[in-house]
This record gives C-alpha cells, sequence and structure tokens, in this order.
C-alpha cells in the first residue's frame, strides 16, 4: 500500500482575480490523489464508489511494467491512501485496462485492450476474496485469430447474468463486436451476440457498452452510419435487445452531418425513469469550432428523437466532451471536455430551463504549466456522485507528479468538484 495523499481545495476564481475562470466563485475542486507511476498513471475512465466510501479504478500506465495497474483508494483521516490492486504484465495477462466494474459481492471486473497470450486483449476478474485480497484471472483472451480484439470501455453486468462488452475490431466485416460471457460454472462462456457490417451498418466503435433497467444495451460506433455526412460515416446509436434465444440489433439514431453531432464517444447513459438516451460527440455541432456535441434520444413512438442540447464552442466552455453524461437527481446534466477552458478540460453543466439548457462551466483545469497541481485532461471519465451532490471523476495527465509514461504532463489525478 503506498500512502500518499495530495489534496487541497481550490477556489480557482479567487486563485486568478484578474480572469473570471469559472461561473462561480463557490465552484471548488480538490485532488483526493495524485499518481506517480509506480502506483498507476493515466486513470482515463473514472472511478467506481463501493458505496462506504472507497473508489476503485484503472490505469493504463505505471504500475511495475508500466503497463498499467487497478487501484483502490479509502478515506483516512488527513485524506485517501492509495493500494494498488494488481499490477499488470503484459502477455501474461493484458496490459493498459481500460475500465472495471464492481458486482454486488464486491469482485472486479475489466478489459485489458491489448496484450494477453493471444495479443488481442482479455477480460480479467479480480476476485473479492473472503479473508482480504484479491485473486485475479483471465476469464477470456481475445486473439490470436483477431476474430476479435481490442475490447473497450468497462464491462456490462447483464440484468439475468454475464458480462457484455464490445471490440473495436473484428467479426466478418472487421468493423467491431458485440460479446458476451456467460458463467458456467466457475468458468465462463464466450458468445458473440452481434457484429458490425461496416459502412452504413456501423463501425470501430470507441466508447463501451451502458444498460438499461430491463436489460437491453446500448452503445455506439464512432464511424458508419450516414457515408454522405462525414468522411466514413458520421457515427450511430445502436440498441442490443435480447430475445427468446437470441439478441436483435436496431440503430437508434445515425449522425446525418456535422451539424448534428459527429464521431460520438462517450458512454451513453440511459435515465431510468424517462428511457432518454444522454451522449456526447467528439466533434461536430454547430459550435465555432465544431468542438462536440451534448445530445438526447427521447423514445417516440416506437423510435426516438435526436436532440443538440449543447454545441461546444471549443474556448472557455471546453472542447471534445469525451466523458460520460451524469444526470443528478435535480435534472441538471453534468460532464467533462478533455481540451478548452484554459488549455487543459473542463467540467460542465448543463441546467434545464424552459425545454432547452444552459452551460455553465464548473472548473478549469489549470495543468501543470500555471504550476498548480490540480489535473489536467479528463478524457473519458465519468462522474460519480455522493449524497451531498459533489462529483467525483479522474483527469489522464496533471498532479503533482510527472515520472511516468505520459510525457512531462503528468502522472493523472483523482478529483473532487463541489458545485
Amino acid at each position: 500500500m503506498r500512502v500518499y495523499v495530495f489534496a487541497f481545495s481550490l477556489g480557482i476564481c479567487a486563485i486568478l482575480a484578474s480572469s473570471r475562470v469559472c461561473a462561480s466563485a463557490a465552484t471548488q475542486e480538490s485532488v483526493l490523489y495524485s499518481f506517480g507511476g509506480l502506483d498507476g498513471a493515466g486513470p482515463l475512465s473514472g472511478i467506481v464508489p463501493d458505496g462506504a466510501g472507497d473508489f476503485f479504478g484503472a490505469t493504463v500506465f505505471g504500475g511495475t511494467r508500466a503497463i498499467g495497474t487497478i487501484f483502490e483508494i479509502s478515506p483516512n483521516p488527513t485524506g485517501y491512501s492509495e493500494s494498488v490492486l494488481y499490477s499488470f504484465r503484459g502477455r501474461e495477462d493484458s496490459e493498459k485496462p481500460t475500465g472495471i466494474v464492481r458486482d454486488a459481492e464486491g469482485n472486479l471486473f475489466g478489459f485489458g485492450a491489448i496484450g494477453g497470450a493471444g495479443a488481442g486483449g482479455t477480460v480479467f476478474e479480480l476476485g473479492a476474496r473472503r479473508i482480504g485480497g484479491y485473486r485475479f484471472r483471465v476469464l477470456y483472451d481475445f486473439g490470436p485469430d483477431f476474430v476479435a480484439f481490442g475490447p473497450v470501455g468497462a464491462p456490462v453486468l447483464g440484468k439475468f447474468g454475464g458480462l457484455f462488452g464490445v471490440t473495436q475490431g473484428g467479426g466478418t466485416g472487421h468493423a467491431g463486436i458485440v460479446f458476451k460471457l456467460t458463467p458456467v460454472g466457475l468458468t465462463y462462456t464466450y458468445s458473440t451476440i452481434y457484429e458490425f457490417p461496416g459502412g452504413a451498418g456501423g463501425e470501430l466503435p470507441q466508447a463501451g457498452l451502458t444498460s438499461d433497467p430491463h436489460g437491453s444495451i446500448f452503445g455506439t460506433t464512432y464511424y458508419g452510419g450516414n457515408l454522405s455526412g462525414c468522411s466514413g460515416g458520421c457515427g450511430e446509436v445502436f440498441e442490443i435487445t435480447p430475445t427468446m434465444n437470441a439478441y436483435r440489433e436496431r440503430v437508434l439514431y445515425r449522425f446525418q452531418s456535422f451539424s448534428d453531432g459527429a464521431q460520438p464517444i462517450g458512454v451513453l447513459t440511459v435515465d431510468p425513469v424517462t428511457g432518454d438516451i444522454y451522449g456526447t460527440t467528439e466533434y461536430g455541432g454547430t459550435g465555432q469550432r465544431g468542438c462536440g456535441t451534448v445530445f438526447r434520444l427521447a423514445p417516440q413512438g416506437g423510435g426516438y428523437v435526436h436532440t443538440v442540447l449543447y454545441s461546444f464552442n471549443g474556448g472557455r466552455d471546453g472542447c471534445l466532451p469525451e466523458g460520460q453524461i451524469h444526470i443528478a437527481l435535480n435534472g441538471d446534466l453534468f460532464g467533462t471536455a478533455y481540451d478548452g477552458g484554459l488549455g487543459f478540460g473542463v467540467v460542465y453543466e448543463l441546467l434545464p430551463s424552459g425545454g432547452t439548457y444552459t452551460h455553465r462551466t464548473l472548473y478549469e483545469f489549470l495543468g501543470p504549466s500555471h504550476g498548480i497541481h490540480d489535473g489536467a485532461l479528463p478524457e473519458w471519465t465519468n462522474l460519480t456522485a455522493d449524497l451531498s451532490g459533489a462529483l467525483y471523476g479522474t483527469t489522464r495527465s496533471g498532479g503533482a507528479h510527472v515520472q511516468c509514461n505520459d510525457g512531462n504532463r503528468g502522472c493523472g489525478t483523482i478529483f473532487k468538484i463541489i458545485p
């Protein structure tokens, strides 16, 4: 266990009094943990709470071989302590874990994007033991035939058991697949439940899957769909629905042109009450620089109606919104943009008002160039909230340490935002 805590509160408007860099002086950011390399580096995909104050996550760099870790941070009297639960070794177990999920028994499941015995990535489990510690095992090894390879995001726990995931490549169309691992005794059985055909049918998924309370699975493809609107297609949103003895895929929306969004990349969020689907596109929109959108798909008459809720301009409002949308209890939407702000990304809020949404920048990361170790580049992070409404997430870079495999921009942070 590495007992290292770097935490501070930052009223950023007060620090840079000559420039109002946040919409509310009440917004505060604090770093709960700053990675240093051996303890992990590059936490891309956010953190998972256990309900008792601890958080779990994955890094794509760092660890004993600098190819990724699974970690836990726990509160202590002075802040947080970090423990490396597993350090990846490459061909033995895979590398660059893209995210994890935690089940009700405390077991952790995740994907290694590359590596493993077949070099195409793996599905793995860190099984929680009754007397402390975790047991690592590979549940499925992609390759070496590359029928499917490159799992992305975090696994989805199926309503009726099993793990669902999506890969960037593989299948007869070489455009990616949706797969399921079904528990059979102490092992898992692999099955491909959908192959993307490529072209208008969608290809190259770049975000993980999500699910609704009914057991349907939702995701996006980065390319494909409407091939005339963008080079290679603007991307699409799809649904996988279980039937009596199979799975049915349908396209919910094909992005038509640059103006309605292009290249969906954030993990989708489904409102469990309304069934509305929220997501982001990395590019497109009506903003000045085409820096991406936040969109909603609302169910209507057996289909879905697409609405752009916000188009980023690429300035202080942010650019490249790659993080997953979080829906607050009052209906406000929260998310992160990888770029924009002061150059190192932002945390933003969309407030509903009369059928439209108003954008508010909650926090702009200063990054290492300002000498403040608040984090930089919140890439694919989710945002999770506690009962008080405080938000928690990760930045790929920034923080107090720079000696890691992500250049000199910092090894990454876990942050807390109080709106």
